[in-house]
């Protein structure tokens, strides 16, 4: 007799469910991303000092962010907690660094200034 298989978890693989799945999670990061760009563009378009520094870094941080995540989270590897504060601490901790990193050193370099 054949087992059925009912916690409804997709495995992966070449099947159904996982190419269901992995296009279901294109579209959501898809929207999500148009939606915020149009929620940002309408409801949060101010500027000042703080967000022309942040823009005049976006895309140094676009760039350069994954190495500085990477390196955050494999420093908290030790740490006891559920992922999900996991996740939220290196979000906190992320997110400001590699804004610093962008505007403060990476925008200093002659050759990436006139790249980025």
């Amino acid at each position: 007799m054949k087992s059925v298989n009912t916690d409804h978890r997709v495995i992966g693989g070449l099947s159904w469910p996982a190419a269901y799945y992995a296009i279901w999670e294109s579209f959501v990061a898809v929207a999500m991303t148009m939606g915020l760009l149009a929620l940002f563009r309408d409801k949060l378009n101010i500027s000042n000092k703080l967000t022309q520094k942040l823009s005049a870094g976006a895309f140094a941080v676009y760039m350069f962010h994954p190495p500085i995540i990477v390196a955050v989270t494999m420093l908290m590897t030790p740490l006891d907690i559920l992922p999900v504060f996991k996740w939220a601490l290196a979000g906190m901790i992320s997110i400001p660094l590699c804004f610093l990193i962008a505007y403060y050193i990476l925008l200093r370099i002659p050759l990436l200034n006139k790249i980025l």
